[in-house]
């Protein structure tokens, strides 16, 4: 096991991405700047993005990459990268931050982060989500009811700012855009859910913390958001299409099967009526909606829990194959809603 300093804050960065290179790249670059604290990176590579020479290419950055023999999904190839971080660092880790492939951190973002959460006495925390044109595109559910409506209607961090500030503010959901979690609290509920293959394991995890321990949105630090274009990921005409049925099917398993889930239900009709308005809607969209709604209320499972009902198998069924050629298994390697 690898050692890491006890006087001092360690972080763990984890990420899992599929065929996004350039995307990783950026947040890799962005990293390098992020904070004298980040003590790991650890990367899995879901899809064979030719990303088997990040060590040579962030030299600064200390670089563990995975290559599972399958696409495990989001919140698998997190729980993969969390669990390889612990086997290594165990209790040397004090926080991790969870990042999606395609953010981009300002210099100095995870100092500030972890200052943050350090004044709020908080065990999680997030910062203001931009898109490449600044305006506020992701965002979490905030407790207070003020700042919590005018975070939904902002449209460039100001609009808030102006408002309310820089004053932290708990939430009870969160995306994985970019979000630091002590590891006290990991270890207290656990690592990211493995069959939420696709979307909500954010808001299930998020959930599943603040549950437990006490959050801190900090609006004062901007991470971008910079996501490629609709269907650019697998080339496919419905692959967002898929995704936000995932997305509900595992909204509705949430919040009606688990505990810390409840608070999630009153979002899940605004989630159904933006996939409603998506292009090229109608009848099969409607009953593509019910289908969902059916699986994850009524047959209690999460999209991930059989072969992620159609996206699996229609979107990203590919083996991933690490340099060498030699594929290896989860166990050797140990927006706006």
């Amino acid at each position: 096991m690898t050692t890491a300093p006890d006087s001092a804050p360690f972080v763990a960065a984890v990420t899992a991405t599929y065929r996004r290179a350039e995307e990783l790249r950026r947040c890799l670059r962005s990293l390098v700047q992020a904070g004298p604290e980040l003590g790991a990176v650890v990367v899995v590579d879901n899809g064979g993005s030719g990303v088997d020479t990040l060590g040579e290419e962030f030299p600064d950055l200390p670089i563990h990459p995975l290559y599972p023999a399958q696409n495990l999904g989001f919140g698998g190839g997190l729980a993969l990268a969390m669990r390889m971080a612990l086997a290594n660092y165990g209790e040397g880790i004090t926080h991790f931050l969870i990042l999606d492939d395609d953010v981009e951190l300002p210099p100095g973002c995870l100092s500030a982060l972890l200052a943050g959460v350090g004044m709020a006495q908080a065990r999680a925390g997030c910062p203001m989500v931009v898109g490449s044109d600044g305006q506020v595109g992701w965002f979490p559910g905030l407790n207070a009811p003020g700042p919590w409506q005018a975070i939904r209607r902002a449209t460039i961090p100001a609009d808030y700012l102006d408002r309310y500030g820089e004053k932290p503010i708990s939430f009870s959901w969160s995306t994985f855009v970019c979000l630091l979690v002590a590891a006290e609290a990991v270890r207290a509920v656990g690592l990211p859910r493995e069959d939420y293959w696709v979307r909500g394991e954010d808001l299930e995890y998020s959930l599943r913390l603040t549950n437990r321990f006490p959050s801190a949105f900090l609006p004062g630090i901007t991470v971008r958001h910079l996501v490629p274009a609709r269907g650019s990921q697998t080339g496919l005409p419905d692959d967002d299409r898929l995704k936000s049925l995932a997305m509900l099917q595992n909204s509705a398993y949430t919040s009606a099967w688990l505990p810390h889930g409840r608070r999630l239900l009153r979002h899940l009709p605004g989630n159904i009526y933006r996939f409603l308005q998506l292009p090229g809607g109608g009848l099969a969209d409607a009953l593509a909606v019910l289908h969902a709604l059916w699986n994850g209320f009524i047959k209690a499972r999460p999209a991930g829990a059989a072969g992620a009902d159609l996206f699996r198998r229609t979107a990203a069924e590919e083996k991933t194959t690490p340099p060498g050629g030699a594929e290896l298994s989860a166990e050797a390697t140990g927006s706006r809603r």
